[in-house]
């Protein structure tokens, strides 16, 4: 008998026994959730699957055939890495997981540190599948699980393309007079014609679903897109002139969509990479003594997004602070722990990775 069904009937004499539902071994799926939440959500909303966009279903590559499966069919699971498994690969292949970007991208979330090369009782966050008759059926038969992971944000970003394009387009031939200035007009084209391009190439890097994503990043993605569509409609549907404002609004989110093209440039490759992140370690000063000041909370947001108040995020621990961020520019703040109130300036930082591997830090002054 093939060693998937008989799992599958071991499986089915322990539930009769119990009465409960079993999860079967051999179809641990090595996956993450959403890769900010590490960093910015409490373990409880962390463990409560319901939370993140995880998709499972059954896929066979040799016909491309696809069988949907319940999306109540999986749990969360923390477990060691076995003594024969030393990659990301055998990992997931082992385990009946088909190995491609979202599978990878999901197990980097879960896991921030995690390398390609594993250790045998390393810890791993995973996904467990719930055994049914149907899904010991298709494993035996050459399915595997297939993992789709933000899906839902990757999809909408994907569908903005030709919108975008389009806008762009429609921006490029208005005529001198509808600008500012001069100055205006020359950067405002400048930045419009990085946004169509830069955005075109994400769009179709997330539409071949070849590489790993990060969820932060691509949610930074969601508001440049949702900012540039606020921005230019109603210059181009009204006669308003074109402003130094909305200029530097342009700029700002053609500056993030290179950082976004550029991260993806320098990720592709036969290897599922992580997207870039830098590894950023935030200190509070008091700005009279300059002696440290812990236990603040420490506000950011996408330096593109900064004047959109549902884009802003805080982390979870208090100061000092030691995160992982994809690469962009950021505006950083600080308030009391329970308090709205800023003790500190806004601080525009470059958030990159760091030659040497080192964090890069973060000083930011607060008042007494």
């Amino acid at each position: 008998m093939n060693n998937v069904l008989r799992w599958f009937r071991v499986v089915q004499e322990m539930e009769m026994k119990s009465g409960k539902k079993q999860i079967l071994p051999g179809f641990v799926l090595a996956c993450a959730i959403v890769a900010v939440l590490p960093v910015l959500a409490s373990a409880s909303e962390q463990d409560a699957a319901a939370n993140y966009d995880i998709r499972v279903s059954l896929y066979r590559r040799v016909d491309d055939a696809e069988r949907a499966m319940p999306q109540a069919s999986w749990t969360m699971a923390t477990i060691p890495v076995p003594a024969d498994v030393k990659s990301i690969r055998e990992l997931l292949v082992s385990n009946h997981i088909n190995f491609d970007s979202d599978a990878v991208g999901l197990l980097f979330a879960l896991n921030p540190d995690l390398g390609d090369v594993l250790s045998p009782g390393d810890k791993i966050r995973f996904i467990q599948v719930l055994a049914t008759q149907e899904t010991a059926k298709a494993i035996s038969d050459g399915f595997v699980l297939k993992i789709y992971y933000d899906d839902s944000i990757i999809r909408n970003l994907v569908a903005a393309r030709e919108k975008i394009l389009d806008l762009a387009a429609d921006f490029s031939r208005l005529p001198p007079e509808r600008f500012e200035s001069g100055t205006v007009r020359q950067k405002s084209m400048d930045c419009i014609t990085g946004i169509s391009h830069d955005f075109k190439e994400v769009a179709n890097v997330l539409e071949y679903r070849d590489q790993p994503t990060n969820h932060e990043a691509l949610s930074q993605l969601r508001g440049d897109v949702q900012l540039v569509v606020r921005t230019l409609e109603p210059t181009l549907t009204g006669n308003q002139r074109v402003t130094a404002v909305d200029q530097a609004t342009m700029c700002e989110v053609a500056n993030d969509l290179r950082i976004k093209r550029e991260g993806f440039e320098g990720t592709r490759g036969p290897s599922l990479l992580r997207f870039p992140r830098a590894h950023l370690l935030v200190n509070t000063y008091d700005s009279v003594t300059h002696n440290p000041v812990t236990k603040l909370r420490i506000h950011f947001v996408a330096a593109a997004l900064q004047n959109d108040p549902l884009q802003e995020q805080t982390f979870s621990a208090l100061s000092p602070v030691d995160v992982p961020l994809p690469e962009a520019d950021y505006v950083f703040w600080v308030t009391k722990d329970g308090d709205t109130t800023p003790i500190s300036g806004r601080t525009l930082a470059s958030v990159r990775q760091q030659q040497d591997s080192k964090p890069q830090i973060l000083e930011i002054l607060v008042k007494p």
